[in-house]
């Protein structure tokens, strides 16, 4: 009996001997995961904030670009409005300018109508006035 109890007993101290080296090296791997972890994290926050930073530049960009096209747009906005109203006032001086030149032709046809009036009767008058002195 004293040899099994000896057998055994070194048994258990193996065992346990196994036991403790198995709990170290899962206490080593957790630590090297627990490190790794804490490299990742550290990874990703260096990450966060290089794209905050670069989403924060790339905002700026939009706003300075978007304000360039605001005042691009406004600009050629207000120079179409003034060609526009410039061609309305063109178009609206030609349309005066069609009414006034229509009137001055009717006017001139009256004045022609009128002058051959005269000239007609100037005519009856010189053959009159021929005829009676002949």
């Amino acid at each position: 009996m004293f040899g099994i109890n000896e057998y055994r007993r070194k048994r258990k101290v193996a065992i346990e001997i196994e036991m403790r080296n198995y709990r170290e090296a899962i206490l080593t791997e957790i630590e090297a995961l627990k490190n790794k972890k804490f490299e990742i994290r550290n990874e990703l926050q260096d990450f966060k904030i290089k794209a905050q930073d670069e989403i924060a530049l790339l905002a700026r960009q939009c706003a300075v670009e978007k304000g360039q096209h605001e005042h691009t747009f406004h600009s050629t906005r207000e120079k179409l409005g003034i060609e526009l109203a410039n061609l309305e006032a063109k178009k609206e001086m030609f349309e005066n300018d069609a009414i006034t030149y229509k009137r001055l032709l009717a006017e001139k046809d009256k004045e022609i109508e009128r002058l051959n009036n005269i000239c007609s009767e100037l005519i009856k008058t010189i053959k009159f006035t021929l005829t009676v002195e002949r």
